[in-house]
């Protein structure tokens, strides 16, 4: 990929970039804070270099992995504030989308947690494979999770997975009953009026 390639979408950017102003918005005020003249001086600096190169990006729809890495140094060096990204893939889901997958989430989470107490308590149960680690671990094919923790954590990131790439494929619209579609993407069925 070229470093002048576009590396989102523009509804990836439309979540990126509101991540971005909502830091901005929340950290500006601590700006005013800081005592050293030196540091206060590069983080008002830095601060409108995130801002202008946003909205370089918003304006000349570029949204190029150089500018997108510029705002990261920027912002992960900043010395007031907490940055809302993460090193690794962050969500590439529209911000109404992620909340309603975050919910089922949650839920998600409460029912194998629940599960793992009933297997707990029930002699046996901690046998059954669908408690057990995939075939695919390398560590330990088929062995037992460490703990509750480890189990829940597991398998909620595998339902995540799962949503998210249902999402991608056109499958799961974001609606919060989780009615799965065949994959076509809305925009691309017909609509049945008659030419």
């Amino acid at each position: 990929m070229s470093e002048n390639e576009n590396v989102m979408t523009k509804e990836e950017f439309a979540v990126y970039s509101a991540k971005v102003n909502e830091w901005v918005k929340e950290t500006t005020p601590l700006i005013q804070k800081i005592e050293d003249e030196t540091v206060l001086e590069d983080a008002e600096y830095d601060m409108e270099d995130v801002v202008k190169l946003l909205e370089r990006m918003q304006r000349r729809q570029l949204y190029t992995s150089e500018l997108k890495d510029r705002i990261h140094k920027a912002g992960r060096a900043f010395p007031v504030g907490i940055w809302p990204f993460s090193r690794g893939r962050g969500s590439s889901l529209p911000v109404e989308i992620q909340e309603v997958l975050n919910n089922h989430l949650e839920i998600q989470g409460k029912v194998y947690s629940a599960f793992w107490d009933i297997c707990v308590e029930t002699e046996g149960a901690m046998n059954l494979t669908s408690i057990r680690l995939s075939g695919r671990n390398k560590d330990d094919p088929h062995g037992q999770y460490a703990d509750k923790d480890a189990f829940v954590t597991t398998m909620v990131n595998a339902e995540k997975q799962n949503i998210t790439q249902k999402y991608r494929k056109g499958q799961w619209n974001g609606n919060a009953e989780f009615t799965f579609t065949d994959g076509v993407p809305a925009d691309s069925v017909e609509s049945g009026d008659e030419a």
